[in-house]
C-alpha cells in the first residue's frame, strides 16, 4: 500500500474509494453471456498509468449461447 501512496501520491483509502467504483458486470440474452467492465475514469486512468498498469478489458468474457 505504501508504495502504490508514493508512486500516486495520494493516501491508500483515496485510491481505493476511487479504483473501488470501477465495476464488472454480467449480462445474458439469446446470443450468449458477458461480462462488461464499467467505463474507466480519468481519475481512475490516471493512477493505472502511475503505477504502470494496464486498464483491464472492457470484455472480460465471452459465451456464446450453444447452437439449436
Amino acid at each position: 500500500m505504501r508504495v502504490i501512496e508514493t508512486s500516486c501520491e495520494d493516501s491508500w483509502p483515496s485510491l481505493r474509494r476511487e479504483l473501488e467504483k470501477l465495476q464488472l458486470g454480467s449480462f445474458r440474452g439469446a446470443t450468449g453471456s458477458f461480462r462488461q467492465r464499467t467505463e474507466i475514469t480519468a481519475p481512475q486512468r490516471a493512477i493505472l498509468a502511475k503505477l504502470g498498469l494496464a486498464e483491464p478489458p472492457r470484455i472480460q468474457e465471452f459465451t456464446p449461447a450453444p447452437a439449436s
